[in-house]
């Protein structure tokens, strides 16, 4: 299999993840995923797929007194490493540029990242708005919980629009404000997303950039956590 052919499996595979729930109950279809996402690793390496075996035996144990929640995140981990190792070897980075009158086609890129996500997405963006709520968080996956870093003045408009959000369907958010300027999507803690505009606007009046974040990842990651620690608490 081609490293381009194994790009497209691990990410099938990533959007294809069941829930943590849906190994906790055992369902047949998360453990015929189980048996496709041993494989796939494997070809991609051989190492890896050791540890997942680990992953494997708690994703799968009949006790109910173990918590299978640790193991869900690190197999989350290792398909999203999976996933950056092959893009970098074939594609590179993701970069895309979109003109602007296009917001459709932005909209577009950012909810094929989001169908991506299985645990966390996490907005960084100074002007969310009520828009913002109505056009992206349907897109979230169910299970997948959402954090919002904004800017105090947007949060009398947007506290509404997620507290009934959250409230209509059963999402877990979280909303806080600090001073910043850049605008990241973050996916379960693994990728980093910059957009070159704010993601309510992207694509309308102007064209907009849109960059997987990898070298710095780590230290973009520790920057607007240690701003999510220090925040104002919203909702």
């Amino acid at each position: 299999m081609s490293p381009e052919q194994l790009l497209f499996e691990v990410e099938d595979v990533l959007k294809t993840m069941p829930t943590n729930e849906a190994f906790d109950t055992g369902e047949l279809s998360s453990l015929e995923w189980l048996g496709r996402c041993k494989s796939v690793v494997s070809a991609w390496d051989s190492v890896h797929s050791l540890a997942l075996s680990g992953f494997e035996q708690q994703l799968t144990s009949t006790d109910r007194r173990s918590d299978s929640r640790p193991a869900y995140r690190r197999l989350l981990a290792l398909l999203h490493q999976a996933k950056s190792d092959l893009r970098m070897k074939t594609q590179g980075p993701l970069t895309i540029a979109v003109d602007a009158g296009k917001p459709f086609q932005y909209f577009e890129e950012i909810r094929q990242i989001l169908s991506q996500a299985k645990s966390e997405v996490f907005f960084v963006d100074p002007y969310l708005d009520s828009e913002f709520v109505a056009r992206y968080l349907p897109q979230v996956g169910n299970g997948v919980s959402v954090r919002l870093l904004t800017n105090i003045k947007m949060i009398a408009k947007l506290v509404p629009a997620v507290q009934m959000f959250a409230q209509q369907h059963a999402v877990a958010i979280s909303l806080r404000s600090a001073a910043f300027h850049d605008r990241h999507l973050f996916i379960d803690k693994a990728e980093c997303y910059q957009s070159g505009g704010s993601f309510n606007a992207g694509g309308m009046k102007s064209a907009v950039t849109l960059t997987q974040v990898t070298d710095a990842f780590d230290q973009v990651t520790a920057i607007y956590e240690a701003k999510w620690a220090d925040a104002q608490v919203h909702v």
